[in-house]
């Protein structure tokens, strides 16, 4: 009987851990369920850069907006310009345009400007020709650009108040406050307060030099003696970065500075208007007297003289 007894105690252990070992299978597969692991959340894709619009501030006479190749229609204050439109000044025109809160541009006379990139990062302009100014505040990392007529030469500037010329043979920078980098050919000049550079079409910037204090500007009649087609021959020399005008028409000054142009004679003619316009925006005139007409025979008679 001893046997059995001691049988008992081992066979109900067995039992109670047989029961346990059924109610833990039964919780971790029937109950439990293991917490699954979270899937971290995708990163969201970075904002697009936002375009941005050009408000017209003011307009001075004759002003002008259109598409490459298109129409052309004037432009009134409070209008929006946006990229690919093409803005030109008459003789006399003018326009301011405001880029955001801190940005102010002027397109000056017969000038003309396209706009190519608005965002937060740039504002890229194209000054295919004319004058334009900048005053421009910083804001973070974004940068104002300024292309020359063909993309070859580019003003940049972060902070700075300054303005640029294209003259058909190059582009100038003259800068007041800040600093403006003129990059050419894989070479980049910086452009102080007070100072100028000149970018020659095809050519790295000229090294930066102080803005003159006058404008510079020689002319003469270079025509010898009389002419019936002609009224002058415009001779004179003036700094390569500016841009000459004879008669309202552009002139391209040599890369020394020297220009030349014939100018044919007309009714009521009696000089030729020599306009220059320099980087910092400062302009003078000089007007050329024609040359005076041969001589003319209007009458004639013959008086025959009798013998006495």
């Amino acid at each position: 009987m001893k046997p059995a007894r001691n049988r008992l105690p081992a066979q109900i252990a067995a039992l109670i851990a047989a029961v346990l070992l059924l109610a833990l299978l039964v919780f971790r597969f029937g109950v439990y369920e293991p917490a699954r692991p979270v899937a971290a959340a995708p990163l969201p894709p970075p904002a697009p850069e936002r375009p941005l619009q050009a408000v017209v501030l003011s307009v001075q006479g004759e002003v002008e907006r259109g598409l490459d190749g298109g129409a052309w229609s004037a432009v009134q204050p409070g209008q929006t310009v946006h990229v690919n439109d093409l803005l030109r000044t008459g003789a006399h025109g003018r326009t301011d345009l405001a880029i955001g809160q801190k940005s102010r541009v002027t397109i000056g006379e017969s000038s003309e400007v396209s706009i190519r990139e608005l965002t937060d990062v740039v504002h890229r302009f194209r000054l295919t020709r004319g004058r334009m100014s900048a005053d421009y505040d910083r804001e973070g990392e974004r940068v104002l650009r300024v292309e020359d007529g063909v993309g070859d030469a580019m003003a940049e500037a972060k902070a700075a108040r300054f303005s640029l010329l294209s003259t058909g043979t190059g582009i100038a920078v003259a800068t007041a406050s800040g600093n403006v980098d003129l990059s050419a050919h894989r070479q980049t000049v910086h452009v102080a307060p007070g100072e100028q550079s000149f970018a020659p079409r095809g050519e790295a910037p000229l090294p930066a030099a102080p803005i003159p204090t006058a404008v510079l500007l020689k002319v003469a009649n270079a025509l010898a003696g009389a002419s019936v087609s002609l009224c002058a021959e415009v001779d004179g020399t003036a700094p390569p970065e500016s841009e000459v005008t004879v008669d309202g028409e552009p002139l391209q000054v040599e890369p020394g500075g020297h220009f030349h142009a014939s100018v044919p004679r007309a009714r009521g003619k009696r000089g030729v208007l020599v306009a220059i316009r320099d980087p910092a925006g400062r302009e003078k005139t000089h007007t050329v007297p024609c040359s005076p007409a041969p001589a003319t025979i209007d009458d004639m008679a013959i008086r025959w003289k009798e013998a006495p």
